[in-house]
């Protein structure tokens, strides 16, 4: 099956895809961490990690996220949002999203996620790239 990371970035694809499980994980921890900083999301995470311990909790956020970014994308259709606006709350959904896949296990999704997040994925990739180097 072909991976939504393919299309992003084919090359860290196949590098997930060759590398044991841990190599993954790690890889896909790093990334979404890298997101989390980059859309100034550790608030919400970090209130998370202390008061809720599971993926539907994981996955409420990342509702509750996409819904502030389609509301945004809404108001912005008519002239009382930015797209500057927009953009950070899709950024910050997507954060969340590689996180709560990183939770899941889903880790080549918890990538495509957190590369999805910025408007420099060379960044986030280069992180998931190092990741996997580590114990190489």
């Amino acid at each position: 099956m072909i991976s939504r990371l393919s299309s992003k970035d084919p090359e860290l694809d196949a590098l997930l895809q060759a590398a044991d499980v841990s190599l993954r994980k790690s890889a896909a921890w790093q990334a979404a961490g890298a997101a989390v900083v980059h859309t100034q999301l550790e608030t919400d995470i970090r209130y998370l990690a202390i008061t809720v311990q599971t993926a539907e909790n994981l996955d409420a956020l990342v509702q509750e996220l996409d819904d502030e970014y389609f509301n945004l994308q809404d108001l912005a259709d008519d002239g009382k949002a930015t797209d500057e606006q927009v953009l950070e709350a899709f950024s910050r959904a997507r954060a969340a999203a590689a996180v709560f896949f990183a939770f899941t296990g889903d880790f080549t999704e918890s990538v495509y996620e957190a590369l999805s997040s910025s408007d420099e994925p060379s960044a986030i990739s280069l992180v998931a790239r190092k990741a996997l180097e580590t114990r190489a």
